[in-house]
């Protein structure tokens, strides 16, 4: 490893330059980013949001009788189904 007068090796030296222009070029992009941008995205993040809310609701209703239809079937029936199925 290659030290400077700081004492700082140069491997760290440009990994500390590297994030500091990191962190200019993610300020100025913030900065020149317009604020239609910002509108389109919160408008993105709401209605995505509402469609979550929307199939929670759907993941929250009780289930119609199709899903229950094994429930009333007679016993003879459902072996019968059963068996052909293997």
């Amino acid at each position: 490893m290659t030290e400077d007068k700081s004492g700082e090796d140069r491997t760290a030296r440009l990994r500390r330059l590297a994030e500091e222009r990191s962190r200019e070029s993610a300020a100025e992009t913030a900065r020149t980013m317009a604020e239609q941008d910002y509108q389109v995205l919160v408008h993105e993040l709401q209605v995505h949001q509402i469609e979550l809310e929307m199939q929670n609701e759907e993941l929250r209703m009780p289930r119609d009788n199709s899903s229950n239809r094994w429930q009333n079937t007679p016993i003879s029936m459902t072996l019968r189904r059963s068996t052909t199925s293997l």
